[in-house]
């Protein structure tokens, strides 16, 4: 099933319509901030980040690809959003199935991470579906660890 799914989709017009066609962005070097807080880090708000006991990553807004997870998610509701609008099709159903899907190695779906439950689709579902239950990934697991 999973390969007629991929042979489906590269068959689609719509879809090849909005592949990728940019080249990644190659890493410039930015100069060091000249007064507090000009690059937002400090040693006041790595202390307060040990006493509240989470970790603060920080990143460049100036290189997209450090900030991977968040540019792939805007990448990917934005292309839901030209293939929507290509086969003329309503945009928020489209984000509804995207929310309602497991992603790719993961259990659930970010519905259901989100929410603890999945959300009401035009698909039939049971009402035994839409009642909240925690779920916890294996991913999810070892990062928590």
């Amino acid at each position: 099933m999973n390969q007629e799914i991929k042979t489906f989709i590269s068959r689609c017009d719509i879809c090849r319509s909005v592949d990728p066609k940019q080249q990644r962005e190659t890493l410039h070097p930015h100069d060091m901030g000249s007064r507090p807080w000009a690059k937002y880090t400090s040693q006041e708000f790595r202390h307060f980040s040990q006493k509240w006991g989470f970790e603060h990553r920080t990143s460049s807004p100036g290189y997209p690809r450090s900030n991977g997870k968040t540019e792939s998610a805007v990448k990917t509701a934005k292309r839901l959003m030209l293939k929507a609008a290509a086969a003329r099709q309503d945009p928020y159903m489209a984000m509804l199935d995207h929310r309602n899907t497991p992603g790719q190695g993961l259990d659930t779906s970010p519905a259901q991470r989100l929410l603890s439950r999945r959300t009401r689709t035009l698909l039939p579902t049971k009402d035994t579906l839409l009642k909240p239950e925690v779920t916890h990934n294996e991913q999810e697991l070892k990062y928590n660890r």
